[in-house]
């Protein structure tokens, strides 16, 4: 029974985790990335809040470019707010020696540089989505309403 009751703590969302530790009520947000009319897989999508004291959600788009957010919990959704929509997707380097890390297999500044440019152009998605402060997708988490977003990159 006591762990039935610390899991209906986590579903209720609240009930307190001490100091720092509180908990925004989340509603379920789900949604689709889509690019020259095809769903965009594996990449990430970032809710980033325009009201501080809002957590941030993040989702992963599935194959067929369908994504859930997650806050606390695996698909919880997004606290009810506007955010501002960052969609990055990493690729992978494909040769098994790789020179821009060094012999303990941490990145180098160079590799640091060029996976963060990996997450726009490389990817095949537009820079201009990969930053907050570029961005043009905004989203509108309410509270009671169908929370489904479809974004056509272009």
């Amino acid at each position: 029974a006591g762990i039935l009751s610390i899991g209906m703590a986590s579903i209720s969302g609240c009930g307190g985790g001490g100091e720092g530790g509180r908990r925004v009520d989340v509603v379920p947000v789900s949604g689709k990335v889509i690019m020259g009319g095809a769903a965009i897989a594996g990449a990430t999508v970032s809710f980033s809040p325009t009201t501080p004291g809002t957590p941030a959600a993040i989702g992963r788009t599935n194959d067929v470019g369908e994504f859930e957010l997650t806050t606390y919990d695996a698909g919880d959704g997004a606290a009810p707010g506007v955010y501002t929509v960052i969609i990055m997707k990493s690729v992978a380097k494909k040769s098994a020696a790789d020179p821009e890390h060094s012999a303990e297999g941490v990145p180098s500044e160079k590799s640091h540089e060029a996976s963060e440019s990996a997450s726009g152009s490389d990817s095949g998605i537009p820079d201009i989505y990969t930053d907050a402060s570029t961005t043009p997708l905004k989203s509108d988490v309410r509270a009671g309403e169908e929370n489904k977003f479809e974004y056509t990159l272009e």
